[in-house]
């Protein structure tokens, strides 16, 4: 059966490039088929989405959706700093378009991810290198990537890339975090960078200043996961994601600090004999709720007698009764109790002894409270170098000489005003804990165990 137009009353008519049909028809859905016919129709004015909107019976979202197609292949640009042209009714000739569907309800956060990576339209290599001529920014990302993952890209790799830039209306300079990030951990395939890119969108990461947030989120993230599987000893695996909400929830919620998530660990151990994230969970929430906040009152509420039947949640293990108490236990609670309160005087003083310093300096010498501030904002540019990665040695060298520069600048101001070179440093009396009694890596210091050998 063949089929032939028939124009009849159509007495107007526009041109369809032939390679619409030829390379495109195939590809872009029926919405964006129809705004573009609207578009042809009225080529040589700048439409509203609105009125593009009305003419073809979707909503503003599907609309712009259907457009990001022509926008993604170079054939549509989006026009700024200009009145968009009002779109004329539709000819009489035409029934009218029924109205647009009425507005949605308010969408969770999960139904407004609407563009994923399955979704996006398939890029030939002659419509990247046409895009690239069109937009040095292309050029430019492509030139960066093969930087950043040390080598040529490959077809897959480009067509991901520019449509992450022109799909998925990524900036550039957010891809090469998304790219950097992806590297760092050691996951640098196509398909883990477009994915972490497109998690990315849903999540409104559109600009460098939330990628660098996001980043040093996820860098706190990973800090803390390392720290729990040496703690618990885990070396042969990561952690489930399970087990991720429990770290996230211990570090972030409890605002726990490690020594007293290990102390949970051991009391784990104890009680059931292996590792169970929901038996250590129960015991750091018993804790939280409590107002425990760190291992000397764990220890003491493990030690206090029972005071109620039990409740279904598991008891504290190694709670020692008053009556089978030993005294030699209550000897070794006072030395604890006692190390705890000087280490806590200890930190006390030396941190109201350099805020007085700070603010003695601050007044008589101003220019080191610029000093401060500028050293402050160099630790920001760094972090700005690293991640988004490429040739960034001669700034990172570049914002280290500024940095020691500054350094150098404010141990003179203070020695020329007769102060100590280290006048501003907290004066812990222990370096390596900073009288905590704590090592970073969670085991106790030796000025902890003296404290509790005197």
């Amino acid at each position: 059966m063949a089929y032939q137009l028939s124009f009849g009353i159509w007495g107007e008519l526009f041109a369809v490039p032939t390679a619409i049909v030829d390379q495109h028809i195939q590809l872009c859905s029926a919405a964006s088929l129809k705004a573009l016919l609207v578009l042809l129709r009225h080529s040589g004015r700048s439409l509203a989405l609105a009125d593009i909107s009305r003419f073809i019976g979707l909503s503003e979202t599907d609309t712009q959706d259907a457009l990001n197609y022509w926008i993604a292949t170079g054939l549509l640009e989006r026009e700024s700093g200009k009145e968009n042209a009002a779109l004329p009714e539709p000819s009489s000739h035409f029934q009218e378009p029924s109205p647009p569907p009425p507005a949605p309800k308010a969408m969770t956060a999960e139904e407004q991810k609407v563009v994923h990576v399955g979704s996006r339209p398939r890029l030939t290599q002659e419509m990247i290198a046409s895009m690239a001529k069109k937009d040095g920014r292309i050029a430019s990302l492509i030139e960066e990537a093969q930087v950043l993952l040390g080598g040529p890209l490959s077809p897959t790799a480009t067509e991901m890339l520019v449509s992450l830039q022109s799909y998925g209306g990524m900036p550039v300079e957010v891809i090469l975090t998304v790219i950097q990030y992806c590297v760092s951990i050691g996951k640098s395939s196509v398909r883990y960078i477009e994915k972490t890119a497109y998690d990315w969108i849903d999540r409104g990461i559109d600009t460098f200043d939330k990628a660098e947030r996001h980043m040093l989120e996820q860098n706190r993230a990973n800090g803390r996961e390392q720290k729990i599987k040496k703690a618990f000893g885990i070396y042969d695996r990561n952690l489930t994601a399970k087990e991720r909400e429990y770290t996230d929830k211990w570090f972030e919620r409890f605002q726990f600090e490690l020594p007293i998530i290990q102390l949970a660990y051991e009391r784990t151990i104890d009680k059931k004999g292996k590792l169970s994230f929901p038996y250590c969970d129960a015991i750091l929430s018993k804790w939280f709720e409590k107002g425990i906040k760190t291992p000397r009152q764990a220890v003491d509420e493990m030690n206090a007698p029972f005071s109620s039947p039990n409740t279904g949640e598991p008891s504290a293990p190694g709670r020692i009764s008053a009556p089978s108490a030993s005294p030699a236990a209550a000897i070794s609670r006072e030395r604890y109790d006692r190390a705890h309160a000087e280490l806590q005087q200890r930190r006390n003083t030396a941190r109201n002894t350099a805020a007085r310093h700070r603010e003695e300096i601050y007044q008589r010498l101003p220019r080191i409270k610029e000093i401060d501030a500028k050293l402050s904002q160099t630790g920001i540019e760094v972090s700005r170098a690293v991640l988004l990665g490429g040739n960034t040695e001669s700034l990172l060298q570049q914002l280290r000489d500024q940095n020691l520069a500054l350094q150098k600048e404010k141990e003179q101001a203070l020695l020329s005003a007769g102060y100590p070179a280290d006048y501003l440093e907290t004066p812990y009396t222990c370096k390596e804990c900073e009288d905590k009694g704590y090592r970073p890596d969670g085991g106790p210091c030796s000025c902890l165990k003296a404290l509790l050998e005197s």
